[in-house]
């Protein structure tokens, strides 16, 4: 069984090609065009996923431990974290067993509130809702410019 990794797009870290309700001719776009792969795994939308390829190769998407996330509102407010156990035997694939578990977001709250992390703001609003602002352009400009964080990318870039 030949299996592929990749975040997002096996030539592009970025963007919504692999995105669940995308049409077939983008999602087939995880298999890298050298080699025969059985399987393509990847994780950039967070989206827990189970779907095949035009050729029938099998695509999956664990979802996320820490940012689950559904567009639909009724998924979307389970905040359970998600994951997949994958075995594999010398048959194939013996068993995919999605996972959706319970974790401490309040006692991760307290943890937000007490550090001195980047975009707090942000974090914090997520764990209350599992709403993702990682695309909320005013949004963001707004927590930049409050923090300065270009400033520190700038200085950040000039030190290394």
């Amino acid at each position: 069984m030949h299996i592929t990794l990749s975040h997002n797009l096996p030539k592009n870290n970025a963007g919504q090609g692999l995105f669940p309700t995308n049409d077939q001719q983008q999602m087939d776009q995880i298999m890298p065009l050298s080699g025969d792969y059985d399987v393509g795994i990847y994780a950039h939308v967070h989206h827990q996923l189970y779907r095949y390829t035009s050729q029938e190769q099998l695509i999956l998407n664990p979802g996320s431990v820490g940012e689950p996330y559904d567009g639909w509102n009724v998924h979307q407010n389970n905040l359970r974290a998600r994951y997949l156990l994958l075995t594999i035997d010398d048959a194939g694939i013996a068993d995919l067993d999605y996972r959706r578990v319970e974790w401490d977001r309040q006692a991760e709250q307290k943890r937000a509130l007490n550090d001195d992390l980047p975009y707090k703001e942000m974090y914090l609003r997520h764990l209350e809702n599992g709403r993702n602002f990682i695309h909320d352009q005013p949004f963001l400009a707004q927590i930049n410019h409050k923090h300065n964080y270009l400033q520190d990318v700038i200085h950040y870039s000039r030190k290394h």
